[in-house]
Parts: structure tokens; C-alpha cells; sequence
């Protein structure tokens, strides 16, 4: 009934191949396994048929993750959707692969919204650094999507999967953004730790070198990400990418 989908694959334009990338030891997509797996819902990982992520399916299979599943390269909807009816999930909770600081109680706190009737939920953007939030939705939502795309034309749809979700649910009470239990500083808004380009990459990879590797599979590392930036232990620049 509960999926976390996390989408992955190797031809990324920007940065190709980053979730084999390494951060202190181990691949950018252990890392981001092991941070999720701290929300004790079941993972699925969703990569595409093409032969470039025979990789990726051969080292999910060994990360303890519940299932791979394997669709269109483009179409990620689909992707979803299929694997969705596969696995006979009803509430997915969409991670990417180059967000190795996803914050698992924000995965937590998703599920439950969609579980008191939330369509779709969120953290409010402005309430977590960029590449820690998460986008929860319900099957019927995203079945909803694929059958309204009448002659699969609808490409930025199928490329980021929730669009038209959000469109058709924004500013009705089924439409979820919430600010986290976590009560994070004001200033978090500020920080990206996404890895879209290699300065992305190295700018996580300088954060994983400094803090203890203990940290990045407990409950309070954005909490000790933020007091080492603040205090200029860390120093990366501010600014979004999105």
C-alpha cells in the first residue's frame, strides 16, 4: 500500500551517471538508500529499460531495497504508473536519486497526510533546503493524469511526473503543504544540496567529508548540517537551483 519511488538513472544530461558517483566510500545512491531507509517504509527503485541501468538495478538489488523496477526512459510517469500497479502501491511518496540529503521524516510526515486524504503533500519550499523535500500522491491521482493525457503528448508531465496533480488539486483541502515537525532555522531556505552539475556534487561531497558519517543516517543531521554552516565550519554557497 506505502512506496517509496526513487527515480534513477545513468543518462542524466547535466551530470551523467551521478548516482554511482562516490561520497566518502560509498555511491551517491547508497547514500541516499540508507537516508530513506530511516523511515521504515518500503523502497522501490524505479530505473528504465535502457541497458545503460543494467547498473543501476544490479546495485539496488544488493542495497536491501524492496523491489527494482524497470520502464520508459522518458516517460517517468508511466513509469511510476506501471510500477505502481506492479506493486500495488496506493500512496507514493517521490524521491530523485540526486537528493542523497532527503530528509526522512519528511517522508514520514507525507504518508500520514495522504493517509488522513491528501491527494497530494509536501513541505512547504520555503521550509527545507532544496533536494530534502519530498512529493507525496495518491495512485488515483497519478492514474488520473496518465488517462487525461489523451495521446501522450503531455511531455513535462511525463518527464516530472506531478504537474498536472498539483495543478488539479492546488488550493483545495486535498492539497497538503505542511511545515515539518522538525522546525528547522528560517535560513535553510537559502541552501540547495541537490546534485544537478559537478559543482553540486562537490559541494555535498565537501559536507559528507567534514561531518561524522554517523550523522547521515540519524534523525538530526539537517539540524547539524545548518549549525556547521552557521557557524562557518561549513562554508558552501547560498542560493537555489530550482
Amino acid at each position: 500500500m506505502f512506496g517509496i519511488f526513487i527515480q534513477c538513472r545513468m543518462t542524466s544530461s547535466r551530470l551523467p551517471c551521478k548516482a554511482m558517483l562516490d561520497l566518502n566510500g560509498e555511491t551517491l545512491l547508497s547514500r541516499l538508500i540508507n537516508r530513506v531507509k530511516l523511515s521504515n517504509y518500503p523502497i522501490y527503485i524505479l530505473t528504465s529499460d535502457d541497458r545503460s541501468d543494467d547498473v543501476i538495478e544490479r546495485v539496488a538489488s544488493n542495497l536491501g531495497v524492496k523491489g527494482v523496477f524497470r520502464g520508459s526512459l522518458n516517460n517517468v510517469r508511466d513509469r511510476f504508473f506501471q510500477a505502481a500497479k506492479f506493486f500495488n502501491i496506493n500512496y507514493i511518496v517521490r524521491v530523485t536519486a540526486d537528493n542523497p540529503l532527503t530528509e526522512p521524516v519528511f517522508i514520514s510526515e507525507a504518508f500520514q497526510n495522504l493517509e488522513s486524504g491528501a491527494n497530494y503533500t509536501r513541505v512547504y519550499l520555503d521550509r527545507c533546503p532544496e533536494g530534502t523535500n519530498v512529493e507525496g500522491f495518491t495512485f488515483s491521482e497519478l492514474e488520473k493524469s496518465v488517462k487525461l493525457d489523451i495521446g501522450n503528448k503531455d511531455l513535462y508531465d511525463q518527464e516530472h511526473v506531478t504537474p498536472r496533480i498539483i495543478e488539479r488539486n492546488i488550493g483545495l483541502k486535498n492539497f497538503l503543504e505542511f511545515e515539518s515537525r522538525l522546525k528547522l532555522p528560517l535560513n535553510v531556505k537559502d541552501y540547495s544540496f541537490t546534485v544537478d552539475n559537478i559543482e553540486d556534487y562537490l559541494k555535498i561531497l565537501q559536507i559528507y567529508s567534514f561531518l561524522d558519517s554517523k550523522l547521515f543516517e540519524s534523525s538530526n543531521l539537517l539540524d547539524q548540517i545548518m549549525e556547521s554552516i552557521d557557524s562557518g565550519k561549513i562554508q558552501i554557497a547560498v542560493g537555489r537551483n530550482h
